[in-house]
């Protein structure tokens, strides 16, 4: 093989990305040709051929990415096209195929220190399940009129056009979804039925639940009974004491404590002279944990849709269709961000959910370039540390929205670590959020009859946001009528006579 030829192909590169190659590796086998004189001009000239790292830290945080993703994301032919990580713990605890009871689910046990987990396959999609999905998917469509009406108006970006095509059912029987709820069980005598229902069996998903072991969580509760995957982290006093223990099994050794300096409340559950309150702490925690458990486990390469939630959301509408939210993108319901990206729903793609997980890296792995990127502002809280860590990776530009649909409860003396609510007569339990509970109704009666469409999801999105808009201004001249009422009471007791 001629020199030219690789000389050739490395042009070709390099005129593609514009000759912005900063940073890229070009892989060669150091045969004759690389090693050419010719060659190694080129790479020089273009300025690839070595990269000096400005300091420790930044290699360190390089070469950890860079083996996390070798061996844990990347897929390789030759195993099967899965990471070496996963074939691994496959060829060390082979299984043999045996059959299961409905209830008969495996769960794992997994700690800070050794981690064990038994998973078994999701279960394939009959001809009669693939039927029924394609009849509903025939239900999603909504009439001609309607569909023109509200597409002059444009429809959110990254929702797929069904409303002339359908999906077939070949790709709606091949994807698989995993649910995984996070941190706790909570309220789950009010949310388990709509969660089911609405959740589960609208998206024909399996669940995973990713939870604190402790004494607040009963695993004879539905959700233990539903969830084909059960990881549970030992729950300690000091949440601190995990994020060291991370640090540990990542060789790493930054004092990740001094970000307790930065504000105000996005380390809550962290002991410490800075204490800050709330429990964002606790789940960086466990998205840590998550990343790490679903990078070792076949469940990352059995599914390929994956929604990050919480067990204590009542949903009175079916969720949007996986069908209509496009892979490519990262899904965010369209609320309660408080600043950044909300934390409480996310729907991401195989290729993307160990990446939005990946928010605490830096905290554990390289904090001292977290406190430079941070320390320019005191009033971070979790959705803005989200969105910022979506921001350094390069992913905001593929968050996509979708309407906020379910609202947050708590039982009566259920536990919470931030807010209460306000208890609700009519409903017989505590609604966390007002706001939450004017969407999902709103939400309900747009879809009384008919389920969802693109078109359907644009008109939702809509009427959302114009209720925010309008609560909003009826606070604001509340507050105006209250002080004007003030300055007429004031200026009356000035002009009594006396």
């Amino acid at each position: 093989m001629r020199t030219e030829l690789v000389s050739d192909a490395l042009n070709m590169v390099v005129s593609t990305r514009g000759g912005h190659v900063k940073g890229t590796i070009f892989h060669g086998d150091r045969g004759s040709q690389y090693m050419s004189g010719d060659y190694r001009k080129l790479v020089i000239g273009h300025k690839m051929h070595r990269y000096r790292f400005a300091t420790r830290a930044e290699a360190r945080r390089a070469i950890f990415a860079w083996i996390n993703r070798y061996n844990s994301r990347r897929r390789h032919s030759t195993l099967g096209d899965i990471a070496p990580i996963a074939w691994e713990q496959n060829y060390i605890q082979p299984r043999p195929p045996r059959q299961r009871h409905q209830r008969d689910r495996p769960t794992g046990e997994v700690h800070l220190e050794v981690e064990k987990s038994t998973t078994v396959a999701p279960p394939t999609t009959t001809q009669a399940q693939a039927q029924a999905q394609a009849q509903a998917q025939e239900r999603l469509r909504p009439p001609i009129w309607f569909t023109s009406t509200v597409l002059r108006f444009g429809r959110p970006r990254g929702f797929r056009q069904n409303l002339k095509t359908r999906t077939s059912t070949t790709r709606l029987s091949m994807a698989k979804t995993l649910v995984i709820v996070l941190a706790e069980t909570r309220a789950h005598e009010i949310t388990f039925r709509s969660f089911k229902e609405h959740v589960l069996d609208a998206l024909d998903a399996d669940l995973a639940l990713c939870v604190a072991d402790n004494s607040r969580e009963d695993p004879t509760n539905p959700f233990y009974v539903a969830a084909r995957y059960v990881w549970r982290l030992s729950e300690p006093d000091d949440w601190g004491d995990l994020f060291d223990g991370f640090q540990r099994q990542i060789g790493a050794d930054g004092d990740w404590r001094r970000l307790l300096e930065v504000g105000s409340m996005w380390l809550g559950g962290v002991d410490g002279d800075a204490a800050q309150p709330g429990s964002a702490g606790i789940l960086l925690a466990f998205r840590w944990f998550l990343k790490t458990t679903l990078s070792g486990s076949d469940a990352l390469n059995q599914y390929d849709r994956f929604i990050v939630t919480r067990s204590d959301f009542v949903h009175l509408t079916p969720h949007v269709p996986l069908t209509l939210l496009d892979s490519g993108f990262i899904w965010i319901p369209d609320g309660e961000d408080y600043g950044g990206f909300t934390d409480r729903h996310i729907v991401a793609s195989r290729q993307d959910i160990l990446d939005v997980l990946a928010v605490a890296d830096d905290l554990v792995a390289d904090p001292d370039a977290l406190y430079e990127r941070l320390r320019h502002r005191d009033d971070w809280n979790l959705e803005r540390v989200i969105r910022a860590d979506l921001d350094h990776l390069g992913l905001s530009e593929r968050v996509r929205r979708f309407p906020y649909t379910m609202y947050a409860v708590r039982p009566e003396g259920g536990h919470t670590s931030w807010s209460t609510g306000k208890f609700a007569p009519d409903l017989g339990y505590f609604v966390k959020y007002a706001g939450e509970l004017r969407s999902a109704r709103i939400a309900r009666r747009i879809l009384a009859e008919n389920g969802w469409s693109a078109a359907r999801v644009a008109v939702v999105s809509f009427a959302i946001k114009a209720d925010r808009k309008l609560q909003l201004w009826l606070r604001r001249l509340r507050r105006k009528f209250k002080r004007s009422l003030r300055l007429a009471s004031n200026l009356r007791r000035v002009l009594r006579p006396r």
